[in-house]
């Protein structure tokens, strides 16, 4: 719970709007316009704590890592941005000294590691896997 005070304080700190509306598929958007940020959650996308938790976070990443398009930017540049942005959520939600400690206490279980830092484990998957290539490249 914590966590996503934290984001929502990071967030208002940072002049932006959060609102709720729903998206139909999506379960967040983010919008800029003027250096001016707004981030729109569909409340019918969040099941759980967790399910904001992530969205928020990932939202939140893409305005604190500038990574913000047009809505016919090309393919390329999206997955770029979409992959910063998720790389921020997961240094800010899951930092890679509490995922280190977490494994070493023998939480390694998806499902257990998501409960201990309380993402979902679509969200758990992205961490692992994000630490497992960043410990790789040294």
């Amino acid at each position: 719970m914590k966590i996503l005070f934290d984001i929502y304080k990071e967030l208002y700190n940072s002049g932006v709007k959060v609102y709720s509306h729903n998206l139909c598929d999506s379960p967040a958007v983010t919008i800029e316009v003027n250096r001016k940020y707004a981030i729109f959650v569909n409340p019918n996308a969040i099941e759980s704590l967790a399910d904001e938790i992530c969205i928020l976070a990932h939202e939140a990443g893409h305005i604190m890592t500038g990574t913000t398009h047009k809505i016919n930017s090309p393919y390329d540049l999206v997955a770029k941005h979409e992959e910063k942005a998720t790389r921020w959520a997961i240094q800010h939600v899951v930092p890679y000294n509490e995922y280190r400690q977490a494994l070493q206490n023998g939480i390694c279980e998806i499902w257990d590691l998501a409960e201990h830092f309380g993402v979902n484990e679509a969200f758990i998957r992205k961490v692992i896997h994000y630490y497992q290539m960043l410990e790789q490249s040294y």
